[in-house]
């Protein structure tokens, strides 16, 4: 086959006179004539041997010269002419290669051999009839122009004759009288060559039969040739032509056997779809000629063998095994009509019917639209699908474009078993196959159209994003599926990409192996791009050992379908009881709380939580790989785990964690105190304790909650304390707490402290609650107080000791202590520091005396302090004691509540320590204070026995002024002994105003009174010096104690160490018992 030059077609030429086969029958007729004139030559000898008779040479050129006068233009040449007697008298005339050249076309017409049988009887009646006629090595071509006319071709190009214009010259000649007894027509060994100018095709075929019947007014016409193509087959070609002599009208009929299925594409729209096969058929097609020479209806049944459809060679060809089709089709109206078209192929097998729109496409190309209905439906293309897709009937609008090849799906819908999928998209054939699908159940608000979770695996193509497509098998278990919307793309030599989406109700759904599944659940999946998504509007969960958590907005997401191995992400919603949303979160595999040894029951409330799980979508999937986190709100708690030992409840908190801890948050109380804060557990086996981090309320109420009895009216309004704990184990926990103490009023009486509530201060403390209180240290800093110290107690909760490292209160209080069990009661021993009894507030009376006061220091007054001070209780509440004046003499005494005795076997020791006089020697000293109302505040007597005094200063001088010289040496040797000494006084934080004092020895007697500035050291008394006491002091019982009858007035003012002295020598003329009329009052007592 060859193809022909597209610009060689010519137009129609111009219709010619109808003579061409009016020549040839003449020829016919004289060729007959001449044989009979020849016959008689040599008749008898050669027709009883039925051998060929052969004509001489002239016989041969005036045959050939009348004809071609009786017939202008007409062309006519043979080798050899003969006349045959065959049995019965029945003559036949060959002619050996006979050539004619018609006139007006120039066809020429080439013949092997050409013979005729005449009828007898006419011949002997002097006529020609010729019976049938035997032609042999024709040549017939034939030309299929552009607008699809067909031509017989002439030798010269624009002398081509139409097909319908040879058959009307066919009919007039055989309706000549010469040929009216012509019966047959044949044609053997016929060279058929097939020009196609609308394809672009050439076929040429040798060994053609071509047989022309007549009867009466009826012809037909019919022949066959086998074509090979450089198949492994052959195709034979058989076509007839049936009509009448006197009509154009007629039909025409072709059957093929084993044809290429492209080939019978070529010749019309209506069979232009089998162009994108590849297969051997079979069939038969019969058309209708009308009078007006236009086509009738087309009516075909064709049989396809096994074949492949592939519209190009660039796609990959999709097999099947048989087709069969019976169509028809109106030229008028291009509609073409399948009363039946099946197909079996591995991919899909189906019985269809439907009609088809013929016309052209927008590059030209045939297009097909229409719709098809389709019954029995086996479909798997490509094994595309786990199995075999089984449908009742399929209803599909759809466009076939043939060059190129794209099939549009306006709407398919698929039914079966009562439920139908309304499908459409497109099949291209570009540079291999491209398919586009999108679906979705015809009608979703009707109960019966849903699907298994099995349905819809079935629509699921195994190798469209596979991953996805096992975990909706692992994991939808069962439902009733609804509202299926679905697209899908393949492209050759690409996975498939489907995108998905679908509703559920009723559907049993598990996220994570070994999980509680989600039961009745209703919801939604898709899958959008790489993005797959489950989210259960509504579900809920059974949880063992326990109650039903209501999942409503659990979703499960795959972020990237494309990732190998995929991501999986549950973001578990939960509403029910606390416990049942631990036991979840502790269920195995998960185990987030037993893991770390929390007990899932540690709390009750209602919870509203949210958990999201990430893993890898694997199997046997490791737990390692699986994070975790979750929150949740939680109402109406309750706990008694939590913290050990403690009641905790809140109206609202916060639970968050992951794999690595678990976090409570908000606001609460613990054993009724007023708490905001977070508990912290380490999960999943991490080594971090549990914590509780939290801002509790400190007030008197949270005191008394906590078990801390206080006297009434110790704390007031309100503060806050940062808490901290940490869990050391089941019972054990270490604790942390500071506060600024701001907004909180502390008021500690026994101190003379208090903090209001404007103030702020610093509060710490750390320990451990365990079988017994251990508090590791605690301090408390506050403008005037400040404490630190730690403490023990027993198992029993009783306390062992508190150690107070320092208490400081004010400026008068900065001791250590010690607080242990006595009795039923305890003991309170201060083991240090300094008590500065002058800056002492006034303190409430009362309470227990400590058990043992050690102080460094006792500030009794400016200037005077006892040191090494040790104190043991004496009973009645008194409190007997040691120490040391101002780090000098040793004293020893008893403090009870009502008064304070001091005794010294050195008095001079203990007044020169003091500071009062440092030349004194001996005496032994008794020293009674009685406490004033006001603090520091003393009302004092002193008495002392047998003080020797020397070299005292200020002594000195005053007898020096009064010219004693007796006196002064004595003072200067052994010294001056006083056998009593006494005072009346009183001391305050300032300054000792001595009321009375006296001082009475054998050599002199001495009576004082009068201010000492303890704060500045100075000195304004005044007294009386009675020399020769022991004389004088006769007068005494008219005077005060330590004046004579005679005595001198003297007065002490300026600093203690360095006084100056002014002595009245006059005053001794004054008798004794008027001294007091005169006496001015002591200087600081008014």
């Amino acid at each position: 086959m060859s193809r022909p030059d597209p610009g060689e077609d010519p137009q129609p030429a111009p219709r010619r006179p109808r003579r061409p086969l009016r020549a040839v029958a003449r020829l016919l007729a004289l060729v007959l004539l001449l044989a009979v004139f020849g016959a008689g030559v040599w008749a008898g000898r050669l027709v009883l041997s039925g051998q060929p008779i052969p004509a001489p040479d002239w016989l041969r050129d005036r045959v050939t010269a009348r004809i071609e006068a009786q017939s202008p233009g007409l062309g006519l040449s043979f080798d050899g002419l003969s006349l045959v007697f065959e049995e019965g008298w029945q003559p036949r005339v060959r002619m050996r290669n006979l050539a004619l050249t018609l006139p007006g076309s120039g066809a020429r017409v080439q013949l092997d051999q050409s013979t005729a049988r005449l009828d007898g009887a006419a011949l002997l009646r002097g006529g020609i009839a010729p019976r049938e006629i035997t032609v042999t090595g024709a040549q017939l071509r034939l030309r299929r122009r552009a607008d699809g006319s067909l031509d017989l071709m002439a030798r010269s190009p624009g002398n081509d004759r139409a097909l319908a214009d040879a058959l009307d010259e066919l009919k007039s000649a055989l309706r000549r009288p010469e040929l009216a007894g012509l019966r047959r027509i044949e044609g053997l060994g016929l060279t058929l060559i097939y020009e196609d100018a609308r394809a672009e095709r050439l076929w040429s075929a040798d060994g053609g039969r071509l047989v022309l019947d007549r009867q009466g007014e009826e012809l037909v016409i019919r022949g066959d040739v086998s074509l090979l193509g450089g198949r492994s087959y052959a195709t034979l070609v058989e076509g007839s032509y049936t009509s009448r002599l006197d009509a154009r009208a007629g039909s025409f009929q072709l059957s093929v056997a084993d044809m290429p299925s492209e080939d019978l594409a070529t010749q019309g729209p209506a069979l232009a779809w089998l162009g994108v096969l590849r297969a051997p058929l079979s069939g038969a097609l019969r058309v209708a000629v009308k009078e007006d020479g236009a086509l009738g209806p087309l009516h075909a049944t064709l049989q396809i063998g096994a074949g492949v459809l592939r519209p190009s060679e660039e796609t990959r060809p999709i097999p099947f095994d048989s087709a069969r089709s019976y169509f028809s089709f109106d030229p008028a109206s291009q509609m073409l009509r399948f009363t039946e078209l099946s197909l079996q192929s591995r991919w899909v097998s189906l019985l269809a019917e439907g009609a088809f729109q013929i016309g052209a496409g927008p590059s030209g190309g045939v297009e097909m639209t229409g719709q098809l209905s389709a019954t029995d439906i086996v479909a798997n293309p490509g094994d595309l699908f786990a199995a075999a897709l089984r449908l009742d009937r399929a209803e599909a609008e759809l466009r076939l474009a043939v060059d190129p090849f794209e099939l549009s799906l306006g709407q398919l819908l698929l039914s079966e078993g009562g439920q139908s999928l309304q499908l459409s998209g497109w099949m291209r054939a570009r540079n291999g196959w491209e398919l586009g699908l999108e679906g979705a159940l015809a009608d979703p608000r009707d109960a019966a159209a849903r699907l298994s979770p099995d349905d819809v695996l079935g629509f699921w193509p195994p190798l469209a994003k596979p991953k996805t497509r096992s975990w909706v098998s692992r994991n939808l278990l069962e439902g009733a599926l609804s509202h299926l919307q679905f697209a899908l793309r393949a492209t050759e030599g690409r996975a498939p990409d489907l995108q998905l989406g679908f509703d559920f109700d009723e559907a049993t759904l598990t996220y994570l192996r070994g999980m509680p599944p989600v039961r009745g659940a209703r919801g939604h999946a898709s899958l959008r791009g790489d993005r797959f998504v489950v989210r259960s509007d509504a579900g809920q969960v059974d949880v063992p050992g326990g109650g039903v958590l209501d999942v409503a907005g659990t979703t499960f997401v795959v972020p990237d379908v494309r990732v190998k191995p995929a991501d999986g992400e549950v973001s578990l919603r939960a509403e029910g009881a606390l416990g049942d949303a631990l036991r979840l979160l502790d269920h195995a595999p998960l185990e987030l709380l037993s893991k770390a040894g929390q007990d899932p029951g540690m709390a009750s409330g209602r919870a509203r939580a949210e958990a999201l799980i990430t893993m890898p979508l694997i199997k046997d999937l490791p737990m390692d790989e699986v994070e975790a986190s979750y929150n949740a709100r939680v109402e109406q708690v309750e706990s008694d785990s939590l913290v050990p030992g403690r009641r905790l409840t809140a109206d609202v908190l916060q639970v968050t964690g992951d794999k690595r801890g678990l976090t409570v948050s908000g606001a609460g109380q613990l054993d009724g105190l007023a708490f905001q804060g977070r508990f912290r557990a380490g999960l999943g086996g991490t080594q971090a304790r549990p914590q509780v981090e939290a801002r509790v309320t400190l007030d008197q109420a949270g005191a008394e909650a906590l078990g801390l009895t206080l006297p009434p009216g110790t704390l007031s309004g309100q503060g806050t304390a940062d808490l901290s704990l940490e869990l050391e184990g089941p019972d054990v926990i270490d604790f942390r707490v500071e506060s600024d103490l701001a907004g909180l009023g502390l008021r500690i009486p026994a101190l003379g402290f208090a903090l209001s509530p404007s103030g702020t201060g610093q509060l710490s403390a750390e320990g451990r609650l365990g079988e017994s209180l251990r508090l590791d240290s605690f301090a408390l800093e506050a403008p005037g107080l400040a404490l630190s110290g730690d403490l023990t107690a027993s198992p029993e909760g009783r306390l062992q000791l508190l150690s107070l490292d320092r208490l400081r209160a004010g400026g008068w209080l900065d001791i250590s202590a010690r607080v242990r069990p006595s009795g039923s009661g305890t003991a309170l021993e201060v083991t240090g520091g300094r008590v500065d009894l002058a800056a002492m507030p006034d303190l409430p009376g009362g309470g227990d005396l400590p058990a043992a006061l050690v102080l460094d220091r006792l500030e009794v007054s400016d200037g005077l302090a006892l040191t090494g001070f040790r104190g043991q209780p004496a009973g009645g509440g008194a409190l007997r004691f040691s120490g040391r004046v101002n780090g000098g003499a040793g004293v020893t005494g008893v403090w009870s509540p009502r008064a304070i005795r001091v005794e010294a076997a050195d008095a001079s020791a203990v007044l020169a320590a003091a500071g009062y006089l440092r030349q004194g020697s001996g005496g032994r000293l008794t020293l009674d204070l009685v406490p004033q109302g006001t603090p520091g505040h003393y009302a004092g007597h002193l008495e002392i026995k047998d003080l020797r005094i020397r070299e005292a200063p200020v002594m000195a001088e005053l007898l020096n002024a009064l010219s004693i010289v007796g006196l002064l040496e004595q003072l200067s040797g052994p010294g001056i002994l006083f056998s009593d000494v006494e005072a009346d006084f009183t001391l305050s934080p300032g300054a000792l105003v001595v009321q009375q004092a006296s001082a009475v020895g054998a050599s002199m007697g001495i009576s004082l009174d009068g201010l000492y500035d303890l704060a500045g050291g100075q000195l304004q008394m005044q007294g009386v010096f009675s020399p020769l006491y022991v004389l004088n002091g006769i007068g005494a019982l008219l005077t005060r104690k330590g004046e004579g009858l005679i005595g001198f007035n003297f007065r002490l003012d300026g600093p203690a160490s360095d006084p100056r002295v002014r002595v009245n020598p006059l005053s001794a003329l004054t008798p004794g018992m008027f001294r007091e009329i005169f006496r001015r009052p002591a200087p600081g007592t008014d």
